[in-house]
């Protein structure tokens, strides 16, 4: 169990987590020209949904309070198109990121795959003792 005080980590194990991280971040360079696009996408889909109940809001205050119709038609209008754009963008996401995420996991498996191969049947019959 931990301690109440300050969690001391070391520079050596520093130092080898960001040795992970890189060597995590080179599986993820083939995607690099896909991953903007999944950023804009998760932007367009956050301003959309918080877009979304400022206009509703403004309309009940402005339009529906002084009795302007026409005004809250093309307000209700306005606002299906902004939620249609916010559900294009969070499918576009979801659909990106899944796409990305299953390559990168195929990746991994073969190369994991790839260095049990190669390892010595020697040291795998050592490592299942010590299982």
């Amino acid at each position: 169990m931990r301690g109440i005080g300050p969690m001391v980590v070391s520079e050596q194990t520093t130092t080898r987590e960001l040795s992970t991280v890189r060597r995590f971040l080179q599986y993820l360079r083939p995607y690099r020209q896909e991953i903007p696009i999944v950023f804009t996408l998760i932007l367009m889909g956050a301003a959309t949904q918080a877009i979304g109940p400022f206009f509703l809001g403004w309309s009940i205050d402005h339009l529906i309070a002084q009795g302007n119709l026409q005004g809250l038609v093309q307000m209700l209008v306005f606002l299906g198109l902004i939620y249609l754009t916010g559900m294009w963008a969070i499918r576009g996401q979801i659909l990106r990121v899944g796409s990305i995420m299953q390559r990168l996991l195929a990746q991994l498996r073969q190369d994991i795959f790839i260095k049990i191969q190669s390892l010595p049947l020697s040291f795998l019959i050592r490592a299942k003792r010590v299982i």
